[in-house]
């Protein structure tokens, strides 16, 4: 288990009357694939995605020019605390059946965001690390039980 120490960092929030077409713009700009919605004092209350975009607004022919992010963002938002770990991100995410979580905090103030594919990374990391070493015990362990051929031969 890790925190998520390394998840907390700038994430892009937008207000709640922010348009559609604004949202997609600045999803596109700046290659991110979510929006946290703020309120007025800056907690986190929704998340609006390339998704929620493409499937609430377009494909319900709404005018992505005058239909606020509100009426496609995803809320109440499922959040993370700066003390969860990666295991209860993971957990969290499989159970709400989304990919990402803001990392909040007391005052519901967004922190970071850790996404599935981060963990898919960060867990991709650590298994590659533990095979290494498996690998490196497994070739030891055989150089240890491989006969040396010329023990006898004196």
């Amino acid at each position: 288990m890790a925190t998520l120490d390394a998840f907390l960092r700038p994430v892009r929030d937008v207000a709640p009357d922010t348009s559609a077409a604004e949202a997609a713009r600045i999803l596109r700009d700046e290659s991110i694939g979510a929006l946290v919605v703020v309120d007025g004092d800056a907690r986190a209350i929704g998340i609006v995605t390339d998704r929620d975009l493409a499937l609430r607004i377009v494909g319900a022919r709404l005018d992505p020019k005058t239909t606020p992010v509100s009426a496609c963002m995803s809320s109440p938002l499922v959040t993370l605390g700066p003390e969860d770990t990666d295991v209860e991100a993971t957990r969290k995410m499989r159970e709400r059946l989304v990919r990402r979580l803001p990392i909040v905090d007391v005052e519901r103030r967004v922190i970071g965001m850790v996404t599935a594919d981060d963990l898919v990374q960060a867990f991709g990391t650590t298994v590659g690390l533990l095979a290494g070493a498996h690998g490196q015990n497994v070739e030891g362990e055989a150089r240890l039980q491989r006969p040396d051929p010329t023990f006898g031969k004196e």
